[in-house]
């Protein structure tokens, strides 16, 4: 339960950081995409399901694989440009 409510309010600090000016159509999906993953930690920690756990794990390793490959592709920009 301590844990859960962690990450629920990780999920919630990084979607309040969305910049919807800036990011657009990808903020607003991004925007969705941790509102389902704030309704799956709640219906973990009400059930006790690991599906719903599950269900976070796999978007959130999904979401890290992206910003891991946007980091590297920035990284390569930057080495081009100096």
């Amino acid at each position: 339960c301590e844990n859960i409510t962690r990450a629920y309010d990780i999920v919630l600090e990084v979607m309040n950081t969305l910049d919807f000016k800036v990011g657009g159509e990808v903020a607003e999906n991004l925007e969705q995409l941790y509102m389902f993953i704030t309704d799956e930690l709640t219906r973990a920690n009400i059930t006790g399901k690991k599906e719903h756990l599950e269900n976070v794990l796999k978007i959130m390793n999904t979401l890290y694989d992206g910003w891991k490959e946007a980091v590297e592709i920035l990284k390569k920009k930057d080495a081009k440009g100096a």
